[in-house]
């Protein structure tokens, strides 16, 4: 029988770490990580994600006598192609070699083996643009920052990468981006990605197409939003039949359509998707305030001045509630309105440069602050 001519599985698995990240939060399946683990033969994986604090029962050690005979028939193979082989046969196996690695969660063992191939002067950029990539898996997987590796991926794909190359770079820096709280630059990539994504190794697309969505409804101007998410034909099969899916682009039709109160609730119903989603819940506080003051924001635009029991119908919340948050926002600075409390009017004011100022500041600071709480948890473990 022929040998099949499918590329080999790409490790880690980071729907693996999505399921992983679900059953922590409570909202996964634990016995489906388990069966993951053991099919994997992932036995220092195991240990990580029992150091989270996810209950996996004794560990067999037939994990790590099979992952053991795994590396050694690659290692004979490899000894094998030294003495006989050419180099692009030793390349392979050194590729196999750290992707096994990497299915059993070495990422250190694979990372090693992936920077000596970038080492090699006779490597083509073609080789030493995958070894980065396969650097960036094991990274994301242990939510490690991949910033600068995408940078020298970056110089490799001006040298000799081709479109699919390119295109698999945008997305691992968007997922980059947003974990690094630069959501603009992660929507504008993964919009952008949409019609030609083919990085699932690292990322389903309808995954993608979700975080898509929810970082573009924080950043993006109304058009872009009909254009790129509402209307957009792949955006809408991918999320137009999937229960977060549906919630996800619901709440951007809201915003699109000014339709305040389900947009509001719509919220609500986020903060859930978020909170069990792997990319997006380190910031979900963050995004629910952006979203709250985006619909705020456009609400206002069309009014001088409208009165808090008006704005309160219009969002379906109380009017206490709209006063509150209303009295915060200015505070920081993030509209520009003033509240007359005497006659509950909502009035708009000109912002002034120290507003700017202030509003740049606070974002820089959460930036630091989402930096300084991932580099713990990587600590932590």
């Amino acid at each position: 029988m022929p040998e099949s001519s499918e590329p080999p599985k790409l490790y880690p698995d980071l729907e693996l770490a999505a399921d992983i990240h679900r059953a922590l939060c409570g909202a996964g399946d634990v016995e489906k990580v388990k069966a993951a683990l053991v099919e994997n033969n992932a036995f220092k994986m195991w240990d990580s994600v029992a150091e989270m604090g996810l209950k996996l029962g004794s560990k067999s050690n037939d994990l790590e006598k099979k992952a053991g005979e795994e590396i050694k028939a690659l290692d004979e193979k490899l000894a094998a192609a030294k003495e006989s082989g050419g180099e692009t046969e030793i390349q392979e196996i050194q590729f196999s070699k750290a992707n096994v690695l990497a299915k059993h969660g070495d990422f250190e063992g694979s990372n090693a083996i992936y920077a000596e191939i970038k080492a090699e002067k006779k490597v083509s950029s073609g080789k030493k643009i995958e070894a980065g990539f396969g650097e960036a898996r094991n990274m994301l997987f242990a939510n490690e920052g991949i910033g600068k590796l995408m940078e020298e991926v970056a110089e490799y794909c001006k040298l000799g990468g081709d479109w699919d190359k390119r295109n698999r770079h945008a997305a691992y820096l968007a997922l980059h981006n947003l974990r690094d709280r630069e959501i603009e630059k992660a929507a504008d990539s993964m919009k952008a990605g949409v019609k030609t994504f083919n990085a699932e190794e690292v990322i389903s697309f309808k995954e993608f197409c979700k975080l898509c969505t929810v970082a573009s409804i924080v950043t993006s101007s109304r058009s872009s939003l009909k254009k790129d998410i509402i209307d957009c034909p792949e955006v809408k099969a991918q999320l137009g039949n999937d229960a977060e899916g549906e919630i996800v682009l619901q709440v951007a039709k809201d915003l699109y359509d000014g339709a305040y109160d389900g947009y509001m609730r719509g919220i609500v119903q986020l903060t859930n998707v978020m909170e069990k989603d792997i990319y997006l819940k380190t910031h979900s506080n963050y995004i629910v305030r952006e979203l709250v003051v985006r619909g705020y924001e456009q609400f206002l635009r069309s009014y001088q001045s409208v009165t808090l029991a008006n704005m309160s119908d219009a969002f379906g919340v109380s009017r206490e509630h709209i006063d509150s948050t209303l009295s915060r926002f200015i505070s920081a600075n993030r509209l520009d309105v003033k509240i007359d409390k005497v006659n509950g009017v909502v009035e708009r004011t000109e912002k002034g440069t120290r507003g700017k100022g202030y509003e740049g500041i606070v974002k820089e600071g959460d930036k630091v602050l989402n930096k300084m709480a991932r580099l713990s948890r990587v600590v932590d473990v």
